[in-house]
């Protein structure tokens, strides 16, 4: 009878045992179980690459930031990297009506004495009148027109259509410099006239025109220039700086250097020098530009400073971009490059004039720049020839290829359009970082497969206990009842 009560107390205690760990009749919620285990195993190795894709996604907006400024910078050297943006001379003159003027970046200052004589002209020839536009010549026949331009030889042209009208359409086709027009006068008697007119101006363009066709047909009035009426041919005739001179047009680039004058109307009454009244042309130096673009230099930079000092401190708190690129060596390159673009002379320098501290451009102890307009404005008036040097190397349009020097301000631009160029480190950096983390979320998307294998194998082996738990609870309640049993029959 000891015996007995022993082994069921042994039995109650394995019982309780379980009963205690896992729920009497295996009470374990087995699903939740194995959603809490597979999630303690992955929330560690989530949290990991949500933490390094996090930062990834700052370095992302802290390159932009980056790339962001230094374009405002290029921008800001792109204004004095061609001359003809740093010496802008600004033509004015007293004789409005008369000519027009344009100024290059290479006029130089000065005052002019301009008359116009007389202005440049095509010759113009009118032939004799014709009843109609359709009046037939030559008997209907066709006929050919010889012209002949200055010293040029004389070109044939063909009229298939033998009317004035043929004649107009065969010479505007063939375009050899000469242009017809069929004009009707109003006169009561042969109103239609043919009108040529030289495309160029200038003695050298007069020309002359014949015709094969046979004159008792009707085709005199086509005789050019006889009967001659309309205009010769004439050069321009002006005086400068009491030169005189003549150009076969009335654009007149080659006087003055750098300065294209449109001539309009004579200033001379009667073509001579003593009924004109002499036009002034003031050529200024306008260095306002400069001094403006060299201000907006020194606050991309500073801009540009500021924001590489805020990616890269590792305590900024400043938002979006603050701390986003703590030691990053390419920001320690950058910060270099734009510190050497403003202090290190220029690849052509003057004399005098070499660096941008020659401008009155200086470094503060932050490392930001300051501009001392005194000494530029004083450097612009005495020395204006070298500072357009130093800084354009007294270039246009430099571009990016070739190895030519491009002064300090094309050099700069240059640079830093490499450096935001599609191909340039910024965005290659950027799209490094992008690639990351596509390759992080491939790593995330591996990971969630895999604790879905942890969850069902948590799920089948906790079923499986769940299972021997049940049938452990069974053999517990028979054997329960056997020795209830035993216990009762031995009374």
């Amino acid at each position: 009878m000891a015996t007995t009560t022993t082994t069921q107390a042994a039995v109650t205690s394995t019982s309780g045992s379980f009963t205690n760990m896992l729920g009497a009749g295996s009470g374990v919620d087995v699903k939740a179980l194995a959603t809490n285990l597979t999630e303690a195993e992955k929330a560690p190795q989530k949290k990991i690459l949500d933490n390094v894709i996090t930062q990834t996604q700052a370095q992302i907006s802290g390159f932009g930031a980056v790339l962001s400024s230094l374009s405002a910078l290029k921008t800001a050297f792109s204004t004095l990297q061609d001359l003809s943006k740093v010496n802008s001379v600004t033509p004015q003159s007293n004789a409005q009506g008369y000519f027009d003027v344009t100024a290059s970046s290479a006029a130089a200052v000065g005052s002019h004495q301009i008359n116009v004589l007389n202005l440049a002209r095509p010759q113009r020839s009118i032939s004799a009148g014709f009843a109609a536009a359709a009046t037939p010549l030559n008997n209907g026949n066709p006929f050919t027109i010889a012209l002949t331009i200055g010293a040029d030889a004389s070109q044939s042209i063909s009229v298939s259509t033998a009317t004035p009208a043929g004649v107009v359409a065969a010479i505007n086709a063939a375009k050899k410099g000469v242009t017809a027009q069929l004009v009707n006068t109003g006169s009561a008697n042969n109103p239609y006239t043919i009108v040529l007119t030289s495309d160029n101006t200038g003695a050298a363009n007069a020309f002359t025109a014949s015709t094969t066709a046979v004159a008792a047909d009707g085709v005199s009035p086509l005789l050019f220039p006889a009967p001659l009426t309309g205009q010769d041919a004439v050069d321009a005739h002006l005086q400068i700086n009491g030169q005189e001179l003549w150009r076969s047009t009335n654009t007149v680039s080659d006087v003055i250097t750098g300065v294209t004058l449109k001539l309009l109307a004579p200033t001379s009454t009667d073509g001579t020098i003593a009924k004109s009244t002499a036009g002034t042309l003031l050529l200024t130096r306008d260095t306002s530009s400069v001094k403006t673009n060299l201000q907006s230099v020194v606050t991309a930079f500073n801009a540009a400073k500021v924001l590489l000092n805020t990616v890269s401190d590792s305590k900024s708190t400043v938002a979006t971009t603050g701390a986003t690129l703590v030691n990053s060596s390419l920001v320690r390159q950058i910060r270099m490059q734009i510190d050497n673009m403003v202090t290190a002379n220029s690849s052509t320098p003057g004399t005098a004039i070499k660096a941008l501290r020659d401008l009155g451009l200086s470094k503060q102890t932050d490392g930001t720049l300051t501009l001392d307009s005194v000494k530029l404005d004083n450097v612009l008036n005495t020395n204006f020839s070298q500072v357009a040097g130093m800084l354009t190397a007294n270039t246009e349009n430099t571009g990016r290829t070739g190895t030519a020097a491009r002064g300090l301000a094309g050099d700069a631009a240059k640079q830093l359009t490499d450096l935001v160029s599609t191909n340039g480190s910024i965005l290659n950096a950027s799209n490094n970082a992008s690639a990351k983390i596509k390759a992080y979320n491939v790593r995330l998307t591996d990971l969630d497969t895999r604790m879905q294998s942890v969850l069902a194998r948590y799920t089948k082996q906790f079923a499986a206990m769940d299972a021997m738990v049940g049938q452990m609870n069974s053999l517990k309640d028979s054997l329960k009842s056997q020795f209830d049993n035993m216990s009762n029959s031995s009374k």
